[in-house]
């Protein structure tokens, strides 16, 4: 039975665009792309409210930007009235840290300094379940997934099967509770962003020149849960039959535009298809500012502005032209 109700997010609507006028615009992120330096860099980026983490006297970009980030997940914790959108955010975190602490374990190393202090279970949690081999406080798919993929990893010391396992598990619990919370065009979102994933999977899969471990990919690495069929995808032999397929599904005009980005390489696919994903939120989430629509807009927002400032930090660090570096931006 859906949760959902547009009537209890009243008062969450307008925190929420007082936070929205508070993100990075894309002019303003084009403008950083003008920093000559990586210190005029975080300096500009604490007019934004990015304070610089440091190790060692200088900023750390990561630390930095899932520190903001965290920050910013709490304050949503703090008044959103229903805490099933954000556990849906925050899932492909945990994820993200179950792989880290499982592989981590398996090497012998501390997971500490590759956590992400953003999903719903403490870091801490996570450590502890995989030093313990006991993933029985995990909740949903991802317990289950985390328990499986650890007694793999131990046996053929393939960390390959870890991330395919607990990405599944991932996207499954994900696609569970968008539908039991209610909430269509979140629904709707999550399956684009499966669909998105598997055509950069099929095209990764294309440029492997191992047969047999392509042959693998195409058993399990593809989601369920698209509006683009898996045999589909998988019975594609060619860039050319892939992105017919997707054109089927998605609409020929996507298709060409999808093919013409992959003549200049997988990257430039990842760039386009986040373009693409950040316009459909939108539209996805509509121009009410009433019901979970703004928090929608706000929770994607947000990802694209940390992922936009990951690339200006790099691209700056590395001297990248400010007009190369603009063009690489997903805006």
């Amino acid at each position: 039975m859906s949760r959902y109700s547009e009537a209890e997010y009243m008062y969450a609507s307008a925190k929420l665009a007082s936070l929205s006028g508070r993100l990075a615009s894309p002019g303003r992120l084009q403008a950083l792309c003008d920093a000559r330096s990586t210190a005029e860099l975080y300096d500009r980026l604490a007019e934004l409210g990015v304070s610089a983490v440091c190790e060692g006297g200088s900023p750390e970009a990561e630390k930095t930007l899932m520190s903001y980030l965290s920050a910013r997940y709490a304050e949503l914790d703090g008044f959103i009235p229903d805490p099933e959108p954000l556990r849906i955010m925050r899932l492909r975190y945990d994820c993200h840290n179950l792989k880290t602490a499982v592989r981590c374990r398996y090497l012998g190393i501390s997971p500490d300094p590759f956590f992400i202090d953003c999903g719903n279970i403490p870091a801490a949690k996570v450590k502890d379940a995989a030093e313990a081999h006991d993933y029985s406080e995990i909740p949903g798919r991802l317990g289950e997934a985390a328990r499986t993929a650890d007694a793999r990893l131990s046996e053929s010391g393939n960390s390959r099967d870890t991330d395919v396992a607990l990405d599944r598990a991932c996207f499954e619990d994900m696609r569970e509770a968008a539908g039991a919370f209610g909430f269509e065009p979140a629904s709707r979102l999550l399956s684009l962003k499966i669909d998105h994933t598997n055509i950069l999977t099929r095209l990764r899969i294309f440029e492997m020149t191992n047969p047999d471990a392509a042959r693998l990919c195409e058993e399990d690495s593809f989601l369920d849960g698209g509006s683009i069929p898996v045999p589909a995808l998988a019975a594609c032999a060619s860039g050319e039959e892939l992105f017919a397929a997707v054109g089927r599904v998605l609409g020929p005009e996507f298709g060409s535009a999808l093919a013409a980005q992959a003549a200049s390489g997988n990257e430039a696919v990842s760039a386009f298809l986040d373009r693409c994903f950040l316009s459909e939120a939108s539209a996805c989430a509509g121009s009410s500012q009433l019901g979970a629509g703004p928090l929608l807009r706000y929770a994607v927002s947000l990802e694209s502005s940390v992922r936009n400032m990951r690339i200006i930090i790099s691209g700056v660090g590395a001297g990248t032209d400010p007009d190369t570096l603009r063009e690489r931006l997903r805006l």
